[in-house]
């Protein structure tokens, strides 16, 4: 589970990964909330549905980061796709593949590489190569740690500068907004509407 983003504030009902801490081991719990104090998890079934198994309870002292998850299950995928169609809307003025195919180095919309190929959550991400290619143009390097997606470039980033933590919020129909994590009167208004949490992004930049 990525450090970068922030425990949630969760409810009863919600669908939710919680790290377990036991000393220098650790372990994630996913499932529905059926209580607060003390937390219990219903382990969910595949594909993100609420079960019937046994709760879990997780004592306080345990528990190292709660996460709220979207209702179902959302594959890197469908965060690959949201993504893209994010990139799509949002043309930049010149764009360059690293080498490797896995990431998507930009200038004009956001000045920041993006985790687009099939393996970049999974590869070592190129920072030496987006570093280069931002520098060359007399811009800061910059790459948007897409949860997930961006994981391998997580620990090489840890002394740049992290922007603020956006939420990717989308309906049924695919509609996406992002939105502040901490713009909580934004975020209940398309909760209300519809929109439910898909996947969550942070800019990262050398300084």
């Amino acid at each position: 589970m990525s450090r970068i983003f922030r425990s949630d504030d969760v409810s009863i009902g919600e669908r939710v990964v919680v790290r377990r801490v036991f000393g220098d081991v650790h372990s994630d719990v996913i499932g529905h909330v059926t209580s607060l104090e003390p937390l219990r998890l219903r382990p969910q079934e595949v594909g993100g549905y609420p079960s019937s198994l046994p709760e879990v309870e997780v004592p306080a002292e345990q528990i190292g980061i709660i996460k709220r998850l979207s209702p179902r299950r959302v594959r890197n995928s469908d965060i690959r796709r949201g993504e893209q169609a994010w990139a799509q809307e949002h043309p930049a003025s010149e764009e360059q593949w690293t080498s490797d195919g896995q990431w998507l180095m930009r200038i004009g919309a956001d000045n920041a590489a993006l985790p687009l190929g099939r393996s970049a959550g999974v590869t070592p991400a190129p920072l030496a190569e987006i570093v280069e290619f931002y520098r060359a143009r007399n811009l800061p390097p910059r790459v948007c740690l897409v949860e997930r997606l961006g994981a391998t470039a997580e620990p090489h980033v840890a002394d740049w500068e992290l922007g603020e933590e956006t939420l990717v919020m989308l309906d049924e129909s695919g509609a996406q907004f992002h939105v502040s994590a901490s713009d909580t009167e934004e975020l209940e208004r398309l909760r209300e509407q519809g929109f439910v949490e898909h996947h969550r992004r942070r800019y990262a930049t050398s300084v």
